[in-house]
């Protein structure tokens, strides 16, 4: 789904201001030493379920579209395809 698609929803505030909970912007040190790189991503934390994760449509239908095939492939990464596949890292990350 694109930009434009969600700004015609009726409800377009209320689906960016849900949306923005997990949709973030995504910085390396090349964003920190240069210009950034206008990356964003789709982040549902470590724990999110899979039911909880669904309730943010857009973003979770993105998730489906684009990373669940290739997310199934790994092993490690098929139980929750949803979820990114280092947890561990998270916190020391600031998440």
């Amino acid at each position: 789904m694109s930009v434009h698609d969600v700004l015609a929803q009726k409800n377009v505030h209320d689906v960016v201001a849900l949306n923005s909970k997990v949709v973030r912007p995504w910085i390396n040190g090349m964003d920190i030493v240069r210009r950034p790189s206008d990356t964003w991503i789709i982040d549902f934390g470590v724990k999110m379920s899979e039911k909880d994760a669904s309730l943010y449509e857009l973003p979770f239908k993105h998730l489906e579209d684009f990373a669940k095939g290739n997310r199934k492939l790994n092993e490690n990464a098929a139980l929750k395809w949803w979820l990114h596949t280092r947890p561990l890292m998270y916190p020391g990350c600031g998440g």
